[in-house]
């Protein structure tokens, strides 16, 4: 036990998942993701390239060899204040810091950069330490501090920059936004297609927001994902069960309207040594079609025969049709 632990400092050359090109650090390892996701903070120190010309001539000036910085005590004095003021702002960090680190890490979760529930918390941690010590924070730091927190470059996977400036700016904007704009906002974050739904029956503050909402979704969701939602609610929303004007009404119709009666010719090539093949998606949805009963069954088939014939049957189609499924039950649930 290291009963007088403050703080933990690790340091370690470049390591990268591949490092058969350019110059190679054969002793550095790439750290084991649980490890590296202990440190709140992972700072890439810039090489020379990156470096401005002053801070070169400081580098290559001689008489900075094994000096020792002396504030007279000023950093130690400011930490002791920063820690009591951080010890207190735990029990009452603002709304929009929260809102921001779980846009943000759902955001870089759907863009395939896998983020754990305890890095949320330490992304929290830094942001609320962060605006102690600066006083206030701007989206620049913000910004700053999000790719910092990302650990996966001390296990040799660097995230896509252009990912992360993309959830930052989803982030930001739901941290920042208010009223109608925020739930709008809230909605489109939300990934699962029930949630979805429950948001739209339990909290939304108006028609037009709801409106809004809708025509966005539809426009720019996957095509099945978006058919999905409108063969599930439509019903609700034509018999007037949903807060949305008539224009959402009419473009849920629209993308439901295909999937009530599915008819259409299906077309594939066989190599010259096959004969009485069958559509290369038919097999995972006969499969999965073959495991439900019931309505379920008949609604399945309705969403999947479409997406077969539109060619946007899903990796996953159990996993689109179990959203689905549980997206119509919210509805019924509702009374609507």
């Amino acid at each position: 036990a290291l009963e007088a632990l403050r703080y933990r400092w690790a340091a370690m050359n470049p390591c990268t998942a591949d490092q058969s090109e350019g110059e190679e650090y054969l002793g550095s390892e790439a750290l084991d993701p649980a490890l590296a996701d202990r440190f709140a903070v992972i700072v890439e120190v810039g090489d020379w390239d990156e470096l401005a010309e002053e801070d070169r001539r400081r580098v290559a000036d001689p008489a900075g060899e094994g000096a020792l910085a002396d504030d007279g005590g000023e950093l130690k004095r400011l930490l002791e204040k920063w820690q009591r003021a951080f010890d207190l702002r735990l029990e009452s960090c603002s709304d929009a810091l929260i809102d921001y680190v779980t846009a943000a890490v759902t955001a870089l979760r759907e863009g395939g950069i896998r983020i754990s529930p305890r890095r949320a918390r330490l992304l929290a941690r830094t942001l609320l330490a962060a605006e102690i010590v600066t006083g206030r924070l701007t989206e620049k730091v913000y910004l700053s501090i999000l790719r910092c927190s990302l650990p996966h470059r001390a296990w040799g996977e660097a995230p896509d920059d252009g990912k992360i400036r993309a959830a930052h700016r989803l982030a930001w904007d739901a941290s920042n936004l208010e009223g109608h704009e925020k739930w709008v906002h809230s909605f489109h974050l939300e990934r699962r297609l029930d949630l979805k739904a429950k948001l739209l029956i339990d909290s939304c503050p108006t028609r037009d927001a709801g409106t809004l909402a809708i025509e966005q979704f539809l426009a720019q969701a996957p095509k099945e994902r978006a058919a999905a939602f409108a063969l599930a609610v439509f019903p609700a929303a034509v018999a007037g069960k949903l807060p949305i004007g008539a224009e959402a009404v009419n473009d849920l119709g629209r993308a439901a309207t295909g999937l009530l009666t599915v008819e259409g010719e299906l077309k594939w090539q066989e190599r010259l040594d096959q004969k009485n093949t069958r559509h290369p998606q038919m097999p995972a949805v006969s499969k999965l079609l073959g495991q439900l009963v019931g309505a379920r069954r008949d609604r399945a088939r309705q969403l999947l025969y479409w997406c077969v014939l539109n060619d946007c049957v899903p990796k996953q189609p159990a996993v689109l049709e179990a959203e689905f499924n549980a997206c119509v039950s919210v509805v019924a649930e509702a009374g609507a």
